[in-house]
């Protein structure tokens, strides 16, 4: 995708047009980063637990694990807002 919308003005027009007119588009682009963002945020979690042992015990790891739930949750109702 980024090599068409970057090939010339009207590759880029057709690209933003479909992208506009898409809802499996908008889905799959909504899922990826829905995907990325939990991705990212556990991948913090983890080099929180490795780097500065937080998080190492039961009860502490279940309430990180709730708040990378809960801040992708947050995340992906606005990545809704942003792409719907």
């Amino acid at each position: 995708m980024l090599s068409i919308s970057l090939k010339s003005e009207e590759s880029y027009s057709l690209l933003s047009s479909l992208f506009q007119s898409s809802a499996i588009l908008k889905i799959m682009i909504y899922l990826f980063l829905v995907g990325f963002s939990y991705h990212l945020l556990a991948g913090f979690k983890k080099l929180l637990s490795d780097a500065f042992g937080i998080g190492e015990t039961l009860a502490s790891g279940r309430i990180l694990s709730w708040i990378v739930f809960g801040a992708t949750f947050l995340m992906a109702i606005l990545f809704i807002f942003y792409i719907f």
